[in-house]
Protein backbone atom coordinates (compact mmCIF):
# COMPACT_ATOMS: atom_id res chain seq x y z
CA UNK A 1 0.00 0.00 0.00
CA UNK A 2 3.04 2.24 0.26
CA UNK A 3 1.99 3.65 3.63
CA UNK A 4 4.86 2.24 5.68
CA UNK A 5 4.66 -0.07 8.68
CA UNK A 6 2.42 0.46 11.71
CA UNK A 7 2.22 -1.16 15.12
CA UNK A 8 -1.46 -0.73 15.92
CA UNK A 9 -3.07 -0.97 19.34
CA UNK A 10 -5.17 -4.09 19.75
CA UNK A 11 -6.41 -2.88 23.13
CA UNK A 12 -8.08 0.17 21.60
CA UNK A 13 -10.24 -2.09 19.46
CA UNK A 14 -10.78 -4.49 22.37
CA UNK A 15 -11.91 -1.67 24.65
CA UNK A 16 -14.48 -0.31 22.20
CA UNK A 17 -15.67 -3.78 21.22
CA UNK A 18 -16.25 -4.77 24.85
CA UNK A 19 -18.46 -1.70 25.36
CA UNK A 20 -20.44 -2.41 22.19
CA UNK A 21 -20.89 -6.02 23.20
CA UNK A 22 -22.06 -5.05 26.68
CA UNK A 23 -24.70 -2.81 25.12
CA UNK A 24 -25.85 -5.63 22.81
CA UNK A 25 -26.05 -8.05 25.75
CA UNK A 26 -28.23 -5.68 27.76
CA UNK A 27 -30.48 -4.84 24.81
CA UNK A 28 -31.13 -8.55 24.19
CA UNK A 29 -31.51 -9.41 27.90
CA UNK A 30 -28.42 -11.61 27.72
CA UNK A 31 -29.19 -13.41 24.45
CA UNK A 32 -25.99 -11.88 23.05
CA UNK A 33 -23.18 -13.31 25.13
CA UNK A 34 -20.79 -11.00 26.94
CA UNK A 35 -17.48 -12.76 27.42
CA UNK A 36 -13.89 -12.96 26.30
CA UNK A 37 -13.39 -13.84 22.66
CA UNK A 38 -14.35 -12.39 19.33
CA UNK A 39 -13.92 -12.75 15.59
CA UNK A 40 -11.78 -11.16 12.91
CA UNK A 41 -14.81 -9.09 11.97
CA UNK A 42 -14.53 -7.24 15.28
CA UNK A 43 -11.23 -5.77 14.07
CA UNK A 44 -12.61 -4.89 10.63
CA UNK A 45 -15.78 -3.36 12.04
CA UNK A 46 -13.81 -1.60 14.75
CA UNK A 47 -11.39 0.26 12.51
CA UNK A 48 -14.26 1.67 10.45
CA UNK A 49 -16.48 2.49 13.46
CA UNK A 50 -13.93 3.61 16.06
CA UNK A 51 -10.77 4.31 14.10
CA UNK A 52 -7.28 3.13 15.06
CA UNK A 53 -4.47 4.29 17.33
CA UNK A 54 -0.77 3.34 17.52
CA UNK A 55 0.33 0.68 19.99
CA UNK A 56 2.06 3.30 22.13
CA UNK A 57 -1.32 4.87 22.98
CA UNK A 58 -2.82 1.72 24.56
CA UNK A 59 -0.33 -1.08 25.20
CA UNK A 60 -1.46 -4.58 26.25
CA UNK A 61 -0.96 -5.38 29.91
CA UNK A 62 0.42 -1.95 30.78
CA UNK A 63 -2.15 -1.31 33.52
CA UNK A 64 -1.01 -4.40 35.46
CA UNK A 65 2.73 -4.36 34.69
CA UNK A 66 2.68 -7.03 31.98
CA UNK A 67 3.58 -7.04 28.29
CA UNK A 68 0.76 -9.39 27.29
CA UNK A 69 -2.96 -9.14 27.88
CA UNK A 70 -4.67 -11.21 30.53
CA UNK A 71 -8.38 -10.45 30.76
CA UNK A 72 -9.31 -13.14 33.29
CA UNK A 73 -9.78 -10.79 36.24
CA UNK A 74 -11.34 -8.07 34.08
CA UNK A 75 -13.88 -10.53 32.70
CA UNK A 76 -14.72 -11.88 36.15
CA UNK A 77 -15.80 -8.38 37.14
CA UNK A 78 -17.47 -7.16 33.97
CA UNK A 79 -19.24 -10.44 33.17
CA UNK A 80 -21.01 -10.18 36.51
CA UNK A 81 -21.80 -6.48 36.03
CA UNK A 82 -23.29 -6.93 32.58
CA UNK A 83 -25.24 -10.04 33.63
CA UNK A 84 -26.72 -8.16 36.59
CA UNK A 85 -28.14 -5.53 34.24
CA UNK A 86 -28.99 -7.77 31.29
CA UNK A 87 -30.69 -10.52 33.27
CA UNK A 88 -31.59 -8.74 36.50
CA UNK A 89 -35.10 -7.75 37.48
CA UNK A 90 -34.54 -4.04 37.14
CA UNK A 91 -37.71 -2.15 36.28
CA UNK A 92 -35.86 0.94 35.11
CA UNK A 93 -32.21 1.61 34.35
CA UNK A 94 -30.79 4.72 35.97
CA UNK A 95 -29.15 7.55 34.03
CA UNK A 96 -27.42 10.85 34.77
CA UNK A 97 -28.60 14.39 33.97
CA UNK A 98 -27.34 13.99 30.39
CA UNK A 99 -29.29 10.76 29.93
CA UNK A 100 -26.12 8.62 29.99
CA UNK A 101 -26.83 5.19 31.42
CA UNK A 102 -25.00 4.71 34.72
CA UNK A 103 -24.34 1.03 34.11
CA UNK A 104 -22.52 1.90 30.87
CA UNK A 105 -20.33 4.41 32.69
CA UNK A 106 -19.56 1.82 35.36
CA UNK A 107 -18.61 -0.87 32.84
CA UNK A 108 -16.48 1.61 30.87
CA UNK A 109 -14.69 2.69 34.06
CA UNK A 110 -13.69 -0.88 34.92
CA UNK A 111 -12.39 -1.44 31.39
CA UNK A 112 -10.36 1.75 31.64
CA UNK A 113 -8.77 0.52 34.87
CA UNK A 114 -7.62 -2.71 33.22
CA UNK A 115 -7.05 -1.62 29.60
CA UNK A 116 -6.30 2.09 29.87
CA UNK A 117 -8.19 5.10 28.53
CA UNK A 118 -9.01 5.33 24.83
CA UNK A 119 -7.46 8.56 23.50
CA UNK A 120 -9.61 11.11 21.70
CA UNK A 121 -6.53 12.83 20.24
CA UNK A 122 -2.85 11.93 20.10
CA UNK A 123 0.40 12.93 18.39
CA UNK A 124 2.17 10.44 16.13
CA UNK A 125 5.45 11.30 14.43
CA UNK A 126 4.89 14.99 15.06
CA UNK A 127 1.33 15.14 13.73
CA UNK A 128 -1.90 15.30 15.71
CA UNK A 129 -4.60 12.75 14.94
CA UNK A 130 -7.94 11.53 16.13
CA UNK A 131 -8.50 7.76 15.95
CA UNK A 132 -10.66 8.27 12.84
CA UNK A 133 -8.16 10.53 11.04
CA UNK A 134 -5.32 8.13 11.90
CA UNK A 135 -7.30 5.21 10.45
CA UNK A 136 -7.91 7.20 7.27
CA UNK A 137 -4.19 7.96 6.99
CA UNK A 138 -3.32 4.24 6.91
CA UNK A 139 -5.28 3.59 3.72
CA UNK A 140 -6.88 0.49 5.23
CA UNK A 141 -10.39 -0.51 4.11
CA UNK A 142 -12.52 -3.17 5.74
CA UNK A 143 -14.13 -3.88 2.37
CA UNK A 144 -10.76 -5.10 1.04
CA UNK A 145 -11.01 -8.17 3.28
CA UNK A 146 -13.22 -11.22 2.84
CA UNK A 147 -14.20 -13.86 5.39
CA UNK A 148 -14.08 -17.50 4.24
CA UNK A 149 -15.04 -20.69 6.02
CA UNK A 150 -15.77 -24.35 5.30
CA UNK A 151 -18.73 -26.09 6.94
CA UNK A 152 -20.99 -28.86 5.68
CA UNK A 153 -24.21 -27.77 7.39
CA UNK A 154 -24.70 -24.83 4.97
CA UNK A 155 -24.65 -24.84 1.14
CA UNK A 156 -21.26 -24.25 -0.45
CA UNK A 157 -20.70 -21.08 -2.49
CA UNK A 158 -23.09 -19.10 -0.30
CA UNK A 159 -22.78 -16.82 2.72
CA UNK A 160 -23.93 -17.45 6.27
CA UNK A 161 -23.16 -16.17 9.77
CA UNK A 162 -21.06 -18.73 11.63
CA UNK A 163 -23.14 -19.86 14.60
CA UNK A 164 -20.75 -19.25 17.45
CA UNK A 165 -21.11 -16.85 20.36
CA UNK A 166 -18.03 -14.88 19.35
CA UNK A 167 -19.70 -13.93 16.05
CA UNK A 168 -22.12 -11.76 17.99
CA UNK A 169 -22.28 -9.14 15.21
CA UNK A 170 -23.56 -11.90 12.87
CA UNK A 171 -20.91 -11.24 10.22
CA UNK A 172 -21.28 -13.27 7.02
CA UNK A 173 -18.65 -15.69 5.69
CA UNK A 174 -18.38 -17.31 2.26
CA UNK A 175 -18.66 -21.10 2.55
CA UNK A 176 -16.24 -23.12 0.41
CA UNK A 177 -15.44 -26.84 0.17
CA UNK A 178 -12.40 -27.58 2.32
CA UNK A 179 -10.03 -28.30 -0.57
CA UNK A 180 -10.94 -25.02 -2.28
CA UNK A 181 -10.71 -23.19 1.03
CA UNK A 182 -7.13 -24.43 1.43
CA UNK A 183 -6.32 -23.51 -2.18
CA UNK A 184 -7.38 -19.93 -1.49
CA UNK A 185 -5.40 -19.94 1.76
CA UNK A 186 -2.22 -21.22 0.10
CA UNK A 187 -2.56 -18.88 -2.86
CA UNK A 188 -2.95 -15.86 -0.59
CA UNK A 189 0.19 -16.78 1.37
CA UNK A 190 2.21 -17.52 -1.76
CA UNK A 191 1.27 -14.25 -3.46
CA UNK A 192 1.96 -11.99 -0.49
CA UNK A 193 -1.53 -11.35 0.88
CA UNK A 194 -2.57 -11.24 4.52
CA UNK A 195 -4.37 -14.11 6.26
CA UNK A 196 -6.15 -13.81 9.60
CA UNK A 197 -6.92 -17.27 10.96
CA UNK A 198 -9.79 -17.55 13.42
CA UNK A 199 -9.52 -20.44 15.88
CA UNK A 200 -10.54 -21.46 19.39
CA UNK A 201 -7.62 -20.53 21.63
CA UNK A 202 -9.28 -22.05 24.70
CA UNK A 203 -8.58 -25.62 23.54
CA UNK A 204 -5.63 -27.71 24.82
CA UNK A 205 -2.42 -26.95 22.98
CA UNK A 206 -2.62 -23.14 22.81
CA UNK A 207 -0.07 -21.15 24.80
CA UNK A 208 0.77 -17.49 25.44
CA UNK A 209 4.24 -18.19 24.02
CA UNK A 210 2.90 -18.08 20.46
CA UNK A 211 3.17 -21.83 19.86
CA UNK A 212 0.26 -24.19 19.28
CA UNK A 213 0.41 -27.99 19.31
CA UNK A 214 -2.10 -30.65 18.36
CA UNK A 215 -2.43 -32.98 21.36
CA UNK A 216 -2.78 -36.65 20.49
CA UNK A 217 -5.59 -37.64 22.80
CA UNK A 218 -8.88 -39.46 22.71
CA UNK A 219 -10.96 -36.29 22.63
CA UNK A 220 -9.34 -35.12 19.43
CA UNK A 221 -9.80 -38.55 17.84
CA UNK A 222 -13.49 -38.56 18.74
CA UNK A 223 -13.97 -35.21 16.98
CA UNK A 224 -12.43 -36.44 13.74
CA UNK A 225 -14.73 -35.88 10.77
CA UNK A 226 -17.08 -33.54 12.60
CA UNK A 227 -17.89 -29.93 11.72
Amino acid sequence: MGKGEYDLSEMYTVYNTYLDRADAAVRTHGDVSFSQGGSCYDALYGMEAFGLVPEECMRPGVMYADTLSNHTELSALTDAMVAAVAKGRLRKLQHDENNNMLWKKAVAAVHQIYLGSAPEKFTYKGKEYTPKSFFESTGLKASDYVSLTSFTHHPFYSQFPIEVQDNWRHALSYNLPLDEFMEVFDNAINTGYTIAWGADVSEPGFTREGVAVMPDNQKVQELSGSD
